[in-house]
């Protein structure tokens, strides 16, 4: 997902992404503040570990968070995800604690191109990864860029309903690929261009 960012162009493919800390609150409001973040929601994030964020710079550029769903919705909604996340369970035979409920990545518009996206997700799997196998998350038919942005970060649609797609990842597994994936897009990125080299095309998609 894109947000307006309140700061200039991006060129960087290099970012500090490190666990999402209080001093961050103001920023990742701003960026989640369309999404139904409130403050308090993003201190139980912030207490549990569940989220990281990218710097440029000083600025605030992006975060990815897991298990928030239950800080921001109320019922019915709710209730609809919880019995989306029972079936999961059920398919793959894991307590409901072994899963995150939830995921959700914000990058503002001119990192788009980058590869922060999936410099996020990794960091935020090697954060949970020990707590949860797998992540949950849901997408709606109608956001047809990001349902295939999270299919190419390895999210996978277990539950298809008229409006939405209810999706998991699976933690260890997209560890190992995004790592492959992220250290091959860095050597193709030092390399320098020839005449006859085309520019580098980032691996990783992360057009939201």
């Amino acid at each position: 997902m894109d947000v307006k960012p309140q700061f200039g162009s991006a060129t960087s493919t290099s970012f500090l992404i490190e666990t999402t800390r209080l001093s961050d609150l103001r920023a990742v409001l701003e960026l989640s503040e369309t999404l139904g973040f409130s403050g308090q929601a993003w201190r139980k994030l912030i207490a549990g570990g569940t989220a990281v964020c990218a710097r440029d710079g000083d600025a605030v550029v992006g975060f990815y968070t897991a298990n928030h769903l239950s800080l921001i919705y109320q019922a019915p909604q709710l209730e609809e995800l919880r019995a989306a996340m029972r079936v999961l369970c059920n398919r793959f035979k894991l307590a409901e604690e072994l899963i995150a409920f939830g995921a959700l990545s914000v990058v503002a518009v001119p990192y788009g191109n980058t590869n922060l996206r999936a410099q996020m997700l990794r960091a935020l799997l090697r954060s949970v990864g020990l707590r949860y196998q797998r992540l949950f998350t849901y997408c709606r038919k109608q956001d047809p860029a990001e349902l295939d942005t999270l299919v190419r970060e390895g999210w996978r649609c277990f539950q298809e309903e008229d409006e939405t797609c209810y999706l998991t990842l699976e933690v260890g597994k997209t560890l190992r690929r995004l790592a492959s994936e992220l250290v091959f897009s860095a050597r193709v990125s030092a390399q320098p261009l020839g005449p006859h080299l085309p520019a580098p095309r980032n691996p990783i998609p992360t057009t939201c």
